[in-house]
């Protein structure tokens, strides 16, 4: 997914309430099984101490957080850790600074469409202990990204990404086992669609939909079929003005959407634009109503984690909320 600016305009809040259901089959806490060697390849991450996670203090970009990363031998500087995008981007004033060849042409999905962006190959990429080498990285100005860079998903395809709120923090940790629910956690499977999670255990005014975690997007996104769908729900909220990370301006206006349902988590007056963003297509869910959860809705929780190895999403809830 493109990373997306937003301006936005007469924006109610949304409200998170906890269902009581059943408790999850899945339990909580993360049970660490033997470690797979894995050959290291173009892109891939070694880690000196692949039992302590990476625990990296954020930044604030707009709604969305930042992490320090080390471009070889020089840095730091702040990068986006995007879900929904699965290319890394580097900035064309690190670039420049770093005398780095852009030769190369690289496919870029910003919300204007698809674009074709300079390139380069970064021989390493410092994230805490994680080091990635011969990493293919898009170029795009700081301004457009809003970060020096993004960090995608296709080099966090082993690892588990906990958005820690509260304190302020991003841990980066190997993926070696499923992870389990516990007391205010809840626990989603999703399935795996162009390296990004997608979570189906999702409805909406109680209709079935489809959701992508977008940690990239400071406002969540429905496509043209979720406003079809719940054309008679929707109450039109305000405007919004995005910037893609191409340079892009688009205009669109923001809804309140309805009751937003994820397992037993419900969202009430979920706020979102709606717009046909090309990462619907790209998903196969441009026929079907679909939403990119932004940092909107999920700065209502503690604690998010993505862990795409195995393929779940788990919500923490805020202690008084439990």
């Amino acid at each position: 997914m493109a990373l997306i600016k937003t301006y936005l305009t007469g924006i109610a809040s949304a409200i998170l309430f906890l269902i009581p259901l059943p408790a999850a089959t899945c339990p909580i806490g993360v049970v660490v099984s033997d470690a797979q060697e894995r050959q290291e390849e173009p892109g891939q991450s070694s880690n000196t101490d692949e039992n302590e996670p990476d625990r990296l203090q954020v930044t604030e970009a707009e709604q969305r957080l930042t992490l320090p990363v080390g471009v070889g031998d020089h840095g730091t500087f702040q990068f986006l850790v995007d879900t929904g995008s699965e290319a890394t981007m580097i900035s064309q004033e690190i670039v420049t600074m770093l005398g780095l060849s852009s030769n190369e042409r690289q496919t870029v999905a910003a919300l204007g469409g698809q674009a074709d962006a300079p390139a380069v190959v970064i021989a390493e990429l410092t994230v805490g202990k994680s080091k990635f080498t011969d990493l293919p990285a898009a170029v795009a100005l700081e301004d457009n990204m809003g970060a020096s860079g993004i960090l995608g998903i296709g080099s966090l395809a082993d690892r588990r990404i906990v958005l820690d709120f509260k304190a302020r923090e991003i841990l980066i940790e190997p993926s070696r086992s499923h992870m389990k629910s516990d007391d205010g956690v809840i626990l989603v499977n999703a399935s795996r669609n162009a390296s990004r999670l997608v979570i189906k255990e999702a409805s909406l005014n109680g209709r079935p939909v489809d959701i992508v975690i977008d940690t990239g997007a400071d406002f969540s996104i429905g496509n043209p079929a979720l406003a079809k769908a719940h054309a008679k729900k929707l109450i039109r909220s305000g405007s919004a003005s995005f910037l893609d990370v191409m340079g892009n301006q688009h205009d669109t206006e923001v809804f309140d959407v309805g009751n937003l349902q994820i397992d037993s988590l419900r969202i009430t007056h979920a706020q979102a634009a709606i717009t046909d963003a090309p990462v619907f297509a790209l998903l196969g869910l441009k026929d079907r109503p679909a939403l990119l959860l932004g940092m909107n809705h999920l700065r209502l929780f503690k604690r998010v984690a993505v862990d795409f190895h195995s393929k779940q999403v788990a919500f923490e809830l805020e202690d008084e909320r439990g």
